[in-house]
């Protein structure tokens, strides 16, 4: 199990027109930990990305279904999209460690009604 991650503080708030427009980006500061900061960060499909943690990072998670969800992130400056991702498949990833550490529950963004847009919001 990959160590705690470090404090976060949010500095600022942007969009990002390109990619998508409905997407908060949180402009992050994470406390410094060092080389133990660097991870392996598992996302949906067996994508992995080895470093520190996201110092600008975006989300937003769409219910399509029962257990369907569409996905799209904005990791540093790497725009990602899933159409089609399970309940499963979402909370496999380093996801939930990331938003916790913003002050957001995957689990309970995972239960907004099918349509709802579950957004991050940092707290």
């Amino acid at each position: 199990m990959p160590p705690p991650l470090p404090a976060v503080e949010v500095i600022r708030k942007s969009i990002d027109e390109s990619f998508d427009p409905s997407i908060p980006v949180l402009w992050l500061r994470w406390a410094d930990h060092g080389p133990a900061a660097e991870r392996l960060w598992e996302l949906p499909d067996g994508l992995s990305i080895l470093g520190t943690p996201p110092r600008r990072f975006g989300m937003r998670l769409k219910r399509t279904g029962g257990d369907a969800y569409e996905l799209r992130l904005i990791w540093e400056q790497t725009h990602l999209s899933w159409p089609l991702l399970s309940r499963a498949e979402l909370l496999a990833t380093s996801l939930a460690p990331l938003l916790a550490a913003l002050g957001i529950d995957l689990w309970a963004m995972l239960e907004h009604p099918i349509g709802g847009r579950a957004r991050p919001r940092a707290a």
